[in-house]
Parts: C-alpha cells; structure tokens; sequence
C-alpha cells in the first residue's frame, strides 16, 4: 500500500477504503500480506502514517511484512528543480518498491505453509 500522511495519521479516505474493503460478510483484507511505502516533503517520511495503517490492519488479520519503506524530502526525489520526473526518479521510486519483495513473498509461502 502506498501511504499518504496528514496531519501524523492516515487520510479519510484511506481509512474509508479499508473499513469499507473489511465489511462483512467478507473482508478483503483478510489473511493478506502488505508491505507499505510512503513520502512526505519532511523528515518522517510517513513514519506515524504507517504505524497508524500497521494498527488497523492487523485487526482485521493481514500480515504487515517488518521491513517498510519510509521516504523523506520525497519532492527531491521524485522530481528535478523544474518539477520534472526523470528516468533517474522513477528507478529510485522502483527501487524501494523491490528491496521489499522478498520479505513480501517470505511472508507469503510462510501463510500458505501453514495454512
């Protein structure tokens, strides 16, 4: 899950998405692996965010892999002065997105081998 920040917690309308997602008679989210990432302009990185999202989910059974991926100053990364992307930019965005794969997949083959 990609994780946007205000003001330290999940946005409304992400909390909405999962809540509606986990209604009865079935939850979506049930028995699923996540991993999350998310920037913000300042220092944290989402870092509250996440701990935030890691809470919700997991009361309703999903398996939040350890390893996240926090972003800081993620304007300087994702563009040039010029609010341009670069090649350069979308590598380190796609970067990040796969140093969490395998522990994502570890998770994973461990649920399924326990059933």
């Amino acid at each position: 899950l990609t994780v946007p920040e205000y003001n330290g917690s999940l946005t409304g309308a992400l909390k909405n998405v999962i809540d509606w997602a986990s209604r009865p008679p079935k939850n979506a989210w049930g028995n699923k692996v996540v991993a999350s990432i998310g920037g913000t302009p300042g220092a944290g990185g989402t870092l509250l965010a996440q701990a935030e999202l890691r809470k919700v989910l997991s009361r309703l059974q999903v398996h939040h892999i350890t390893t996240a991926a926090y972003v800081s100053q993620v304007h300087t990364k994702l563009m040039d002065a010029d609010r341009k992307q670069t090649a350069d930019h979308q590598s380190a965005g796609d970067d990040g997105i796969q140093e969490l794969k395998p522990e994502c997949t570890a998770e994973r083959n461990m649920l399924e081998a326990v059933g």
